[in-house]
């Protein structure tokens, strides 16, 4: 019940936090591109159906994610031991990916838009944001397993 309830909540919050993510970035690009929306029709796309497809997106992996690795855990567990409560650091986990999302969107919005880099600054940029992306997730694994080891 405790692994339903914890999937049950990753499911509604990554909705939610999705959908915010999602609908602020479109709003973001339109005001970086000068988007002059007169009669309100990209606001509602953004709110309406931009919104809520990366919402359902959000929310199937985050509740995923959280199945599997609270299942994982229940496996791992001797027979009779209490299991450790991962509640609050699921969700400190599911508000840091989503202001990374975010952070990120806007960064890629930034380059593309009308202050996008131009010469030799466009390429090391094109080519280093994944490979800053790729050390990050690097660093960040080397540190959980360390944490995990020790």
């Amino acid at each position: 019940m405790r692994v339903a309830g914890y999937t049950l909540l990753a499911l509604v919050i990554g909705f939610f936090g999705g959908w915010a993510v999602a609908t602020s970035a479109a709003f973001r690009y339109m005001d970086a591109a000068n988007v002059f929306d007169r009669d309100g029709g990209g606001a509602m796309g953004a709110f309406f159906i931009i919104g809520p497809f990366f919402g359902l997106i959000a929310a199937i992996v985050a509740a995923g994610i959280t199945a599997v690795r609270m299942l994982r855990k229940d496996l791992t567990a001797p027979l009779g031991a209490k299991a450790p409560s991962t509640g609050a650091s699921v969700l400190l986990v599911a508000i840091v990916a989503a202001v990374a999302v975010y952070l990120v969107a806007w960064f890629i919005i930034e380059l593309g838009g009308p202050y996008g880099l131009e010469g030799a600054a466009k390429p090391l940029a094109e080519d280093g944001i994944p490979a800053l992306f790729g050390l990050a997730a690097g660093i960040g694994a080397w540190a959980i397993g360390r944490r995990r080891g020790a």
